[in-house]
């Protein structure tokens, strides 16, 4: 929160901009956030974990360059609308709550905000091709999550930046081996002296003075080794052995909610899966998906999961669900407890119950089925289901003494929602998709990466007292 200060303080502590954060924004900068805020190189690569305060430090050197300097066009870029308003909200709050900044405010609104300088901060998304950021004379533009944005719009855009000496803060946490922003970030970290041209920051989240350590603890716990790396240990993870891929898993996501009750258009199809807890620790899992146009693609509209739900309450909310929605079909896993589960789902709701026996044969089919319509395409996901996107990190392909390629997942992480979309694919025609043995035998040599912005977003603030912190900084 912004503190109570006179006009002429006010006017003092625009000389820089991390005093600019803490005396008038009121949000004392660590270390590596007042590096990164009095950094005025022509391009900035910050490489952070998440909860380290990217996106406060990012809307207040954004929010700073626009004050202090006359005539500045800002943009705020990420893969989805959405997605680039997470910096420009915060940038919000500060000048809403800060009279000073609010008298020197002359727009303000959802998308853009215009200061009496002629300055202006605008969010946008990055396009397919960057066709919405070249219409403007930016002088500064920051990528947020920019290991997510499609590599075609740094292709388009980089070279009429650099001519015209736009500074460019590419922020992101890491997306695998591959890309743009990890392939900027190899060749920049490997230059020294005045060969290189970028100030590259690497901060770790388990690192951070910021970030809430016990809270981190809790999350090594439920997340994948290689998820926890990525996210917060800010390592570029190979994806050799992965069976869903990040990249293949988030370049199939976009960006809407979830919403009951549906309305059903044309000739859409509804399939709702049930994966049915098999004890106390375990999560019962509901996931419905649409199956539209002629190419029969699909689409995740709604998931949930229920803990420690008894039978009946279960099958009671289901009945109802089919009742006010237009399912063609309920898919149970009838195994162990899931049994009780598709009997009493088959009394009172009929013959649109079917019942899957989870063994490797079925498991086996239905991932692969989902892999495929992934790879062509035919499958999305939503952006802001971060348990289901977790959970399909957890699986892994390798071959057993036998030589026979399995899907296996890692035993501590929960599988509930994945389990449940795909028993929706457990009907897919095999003349549609090639799983075992061939279709799979590729899986280990498959390296690709990520395009999802935020499995976590990052937290909207510092810690205001008494903290201290190494800067992780690689020269320039």
């Amino acid at each position: 929160m912004a503190m109570e200060i006179s006009e002429a303080d006010f006017l003092n502590y625009l000389r820089s901009p991390s005093l600019f954060m803490w005396k008038v924004l009121g949000v004392k900068p660590v270390s590596y956030q007042v590096e990164l805020l009095e950094d005025d190189s022509p391009s900035i690569l910050f490489i952070g974990g998440r909860q380290i305060g990217k996106s406060t430090t990012l809307a207040a050197k954004a929010l700073w360059n626009a004050f202090v300097k006359p005539q500045q066009d800002i943009l705020l870029v990420s893969k989805t609308q959405r997605q680039s308003r997470v910096i420009f909200q915060i940038i919000y709050r500060f000048i809403v709550s800060n009279t000073f900044l609010q008298k020197h405010t002359d727009k303000l609104n959802l998308t853009e905000i215009r200061f009496d300088n002629q300055s202006v901060i605008r969010c946008l998304p990055a396009g397919k091709a960057g066709e919405t950021i070249r219409g403007f004379a930016a002088t500064h533009i920051i990528y947020d999550e920019a290991a997510f944005i499609p590599d075609e719009v740094f292709t388009a855009v980089s070279p009429s930046m650099s001519v015209r000496g736009v500074q460019v803060i590419y922020s992101s946490t890491p997306n695998g081996k591959r890309g743009f922003f990890y392939t900027m970030f190899l060749e920049e970290s490997q230059k020294s002296g005045k060969a290189r041209k970028t100030s590259i920051y690497r901060v770790k989240s388990t690192e951070s003075p910021i970030t809430n350590q016990e809270h981190l603890k809790q999350l090594r716990q439920i997340m994948t080794t290689g998820a926890f790396q990525q996210e917060f240990e800010t390592e570029f993870l190979d994806e050799v052995g992965m069976f869903f891929s990040y990249s293949l898993i988030y370049a199939s996501t976009k960006d809407y909610e979830y919403k009951l009750p549906i309305r059903v258009e044309n000739d859409e199809r509804y399939y709702l899966g049930i994966d049915v807890a098999y004890s106390g620790s375990d999560d019962t899992g509901l996931v419905l998906v649409k199956e539209y146009d002629v190419d029969k693609k699909r689409q995740v509209v709604w998931a949930d999961t229920r803990s420690k739900l008894k039978i009946v309450d279960l099958v009671g909310q289901v009945t109802e669900l089919v009742r006010t929605t237009p399912i063609h079909k309920v898919y149970v896993d009838k195994t162990g407890v899931g049994a009780g589960v598709y009997e009493l789902l088959r009394e009172s709701v009929g013959g649109i119950v079917v019942g899957v026996e989870s063994n490797e044969a079925n498991r086996n089919r239905m991932y692969g089925a989902v892999k495929l319509y992934l790879e062509q395409k035919r499958l999305t996901l939503c952006l802001d289901d971060n348990k289901m996107l977790q959970q399909f990190s957890s699986y892994v392909s390798k071959y057993d003494v036998n030589g026979k390629l399995r899907i296996t997942k890692d035993a501590t992480m929960h599988d509930d929602l994945t389990d449940a979309l795909a028993l929706t694919f457990i009907d897919v025609s095999n003349g549609e998709f090639s799983v075992l043995e061939e279709g799979l035998s590729t899986m280990d040599s498959q390296v690709g990466l990520d395009t999802r912005p935020h499995v976590l977003p990052d937290l909207d603030y510092a810690i205001l007292d008494g903290i201290t912190g190494d800067v992780r900084r690689i020269g320039r």
